[in-house]
This record gives structure tokens, C-alpha cells and sequence, in this order.
């Protein structure tokens, strides 16, 4: 239901479930070889974390609030998956990158 909440007025909730579309997207990007997979990747990873900062949330259609009171197991699981994905992605393309410099430099 995350991206419907926009249509209850839950705008900036809306734009946090965006990171999992936009993670998904970076996945499918980075491994087509483009590097903006890498740069959506770490956006919506730091959009994740941008939830640490909140007070209160979307909790109804009617636009009533609720307190957050604490972050759970969940959601450190979701951030550092996000997180470790990401420094993977950089890690693995600066390694491709160096390899085929290696390559091309041998190759001359």
C-alpha cells in the first residue's frame, strides 16, 4: 500500500517507499553495466536513512499522525541491506573498472 499513501496526503512517506522501486531499479541497472545504478543505488540509501530524522508518521487516510517511537529489527534490516548492497556495487565497479584499464593496458 506505500504507493497509494501520496493520495492520504502522506507525501514525504511516499517519497521513502520510493527507495525500495528506486533500489529495485538500481539493481536491474547495475547489472545491465550502467553506472547511474550505482549512483540510484546510494540515493535511495540515503533517502532510507532520511527516516532516522522522523518523529511521526502517516498512521491513517485522515491524515492523523503517530508517534514513532522506536525503529526496529525491520527496519535496520532494510537500511543495512541497502547499505551493504550499495558499497558492493561501488566495490565491484571499481574493481571491473580496474581490471579492464589492466586489460586494455596490456593489450597495447
Amino acid at each position: 500500500m506505500g504507493s497509494t499513501v501520496v493520495l492520504g496526503g502522506g507525501l514525504l512517506e511516499w517519497l521513502v517507499w520510493l527507495a525500495n522501486p528506486s533500489y529495485i531499479l538500481s539493481m536491474i541497472l547495475f547489472i545491465k553495466g550502467k553506472r547511474n545504478g550505482l549512483k540510484l543505488s546510494i540515493t535511495s540509501t540515503i533517502i532510507a536513512l532520511s527516516f532516522l530524522n522522523w518523529n511521526k508518521i502517516l498512521a491513517a487516510e485522515n491524515g492523523r499522525k503517530a508517534t514513532i517511537h522506536s525503529l526496529e529489527l525491520g527496519y535496520w534490516l532494510w537500511t543495512s541491506s541497502m547499505a551493504i548492497l550499495s558499497i558492493e556495487m561501488r566495490f565491484y565497479y571499481f574493481k571491473r573498472k580496474n581490471h579492464e584499464s589492466i586489460t586494455k593496458t596490456r593489450l597495447h
